[in-house]
């Protein structure tokens, strides 16, 4: 099925528009606010005062994070994955973004996290969510989120059944009745039945529909997706459309839910193991407000930064995969020359580079790029820089890089005030707030003592707990499923 509206544009090309690439010197960007969600931290302030003190936002993992498959996995990967900074729920007011309740189950987090951090980077700049904002856009940098395979790994899972009956010798034929009660509460564990809601709650695109919708926003909306670079392309998107004169304000932000089991054992199999022990997954958003320089000027908006520059480059011939590096000549210089700064006579005035927030954040995917380019932003609004400019550095696992230059915003004039945040995210009903846990929905039933072979098999020897989530996990790859526990 496929649909297509057709409306006929009738207002004229805006006659502010310009073509980036014939503008030698293209309006400065100022970012105006700043929201951020990595594990236990849940807002900016919480954010500065991890990366100004380099404080690692890990704690344990939530239980019910990995869906059941702990000891699988644990097997696989033994101690890395116990602690990350991982987000175990969450909350969200009944009606809030106009979000029916019903729906907001059907919603994979990753959508609602980003929502709820792009709120609050609106509200931290003094803008309201209430008003029309027809000349705003949002720009979303996002990676694959697996939780959107659920419905298929519940499609999957009577045949599963079937095998593990062959397999196990699971007395089914003789217990009808127990073998479906137990079916019917694996597909219950798995994934709730597919609907509408869910298959639009499932959707990577919608993210940036919905805050776009929620916000009254009127100007460009989309995701972009590259993998680690996915927010640095967000940020480059959102200041280009800026320069062009597309919109006047615009929000930028990246979201992943990279503590998902699925996605920590893909990348520990990537891994070379280097520094494995220093390093844990993280989920989190981010999100800035970027406005033209001269108009956040005017408008009294607090700056935090100025964007002056970004620069981009594939690897050099022979890097290995998975490798990454910040050391790429060709991106740096080649923002170095978009912030039109010339550093040949004079190499040590090269501004210093923060190239990898993960010892605070953890490895947050496609928000690592962006998680970057706030700790930059931050440490050079706190006045505890002593440099006036930093450089963002995202290297990927292809060998490629990306920079961005941000510099000290000017000293504000005399009796400018920074805005009263907006409370975006006030309560709107007496409801309780609804719980939206992230990972499994419930624990995957043990095997029924009933369906064992065995009498000597009880169902604490079967774990048949994690297969279902096994199989999905080691398929395609060299490591076979665990063979169930039987003496």
């Amino acid at each position: 099925n496929a649909h297509l509206l057709l409306e006929q544009w009738s207002r004229p090309p805006s006659p502010s528009a310009v073509d980036i690439r014939t503008v030698q010197n293209p309006p400065e960007v100022a970012v105006i606010g700043i929201s951020c969600a990595f594990g236990p931290l849940r807002d900016v302030s919480d954010f500065q005062k991890a990366v100004l003190d380099n404080f690692p936002a890990r704690g344990s993992r939530p239980p019910e994070r990995w869906k059941g498959c702990d000891p699988v996995v644990a097997d696989m990967l033994g101690e890395y994955g116990v602690e990350g900074s991982y987000i175990g729920a969450i909350q969200a007011e009944p009606g809030a973004f106009q979000i029916p309740p019903s729906e907001l189950q059907d919603i994979i987090p990753q959508q609602l996290l980003m929502i709820q951090t792009a709120s609050r980077a609106m509200a931290d700049a003094g803008l309201s969510i209430q008003e029309p904002r027809p000349n705003t856009g949002a720009i979303i940098g996002i990676s694959f989120d697996p939780d959107a395979t659920d419905f298929h790994f519940r499609w999957s899972l009577p045949a599963l059944v079937s095998q593990w009956q062959r397999r196990y010798n699971l007395r089914f034929s003789e217990n009808i009745g127990e073998a479906e009660s137990w079916n019917d509460k694996l597909l219950d564990a798995a994934s709730p039945p597919l609907t509408s809601a869910g298959t639009l709650g499932a959707l990577g695109s919608m993210t940036a529909s919905r805050i776009a919708k929620a916000f009254r926003f009127g100007a460009a909306s989309f995701v972009v997706s590259c993998e680690e670079a996915s927010g640095m392309r967000a940020l480059e998107t959102g200041v280009r459309l800026l320069q062009q004169g597309e919109a006047d304000t615009m929000l930028v932000g990246a979201v992943d839910m990279a503590g998902d089991v699925r996605r920590v054992v893909a990348a520990a199999m990537a891994s070379d193991g280097e520094d494995a022990a220093d390093e844990f997954p993280g989920d989190g958003a981010v999100a800035l407000v970027l406005k033209p320089l001269a108009r956040a000027t005017a408008d009294g908006n607090r700056i935090y930064a100025v964007v002056r520059g970004f620069g981009s480059a594939a690897g050099s011939t022979g890097t290995p995969l998975g490798k990454r590096s910040s050391e790429n000549p060709l991106s740096l210089s080649r923002c170095l020359k978009d912030a039109g700064i010339a550093l040949e006579d004079n190499p040590a005035n090269t501004p210093p580079v923060l190239d990898d927030p993960s010892p605070v954040t953890g490895n947050t995917g496609a928000a690592k790029g962006l998680a970057a380019a706030a700790s930059a932003c931050l440490h050079l609004h706190s006045g505890e820089s002593a440099s006036a400019r930093w450089i963002v550095a995202v290297p990927t696992s292809d060998g490629c890089c990306s920079h961005v230059l941000f510099e000290k915003a000017p000293c504000p004039a005399p009796g400018q005030q920074s805005p009263a945040p907006n409370n975006n995210t006030a309560t709107l009903s007496n409801a309780p707030a609804i719980n939206r846990i992230v990972g499994g929905r419930m624990p995957f039933p043990k095997v029924p003592d009933i369906l064992l072979p065995s009498k000597e098999i009880s169902s604490a020897d079967a774990s048949i707990s994690t297969v279902p989530m096994a199989e999905e996990l080691v398929e395609d790859t060299e490591t076979p499923p665990p063979p169930l526990s039987v003496k």
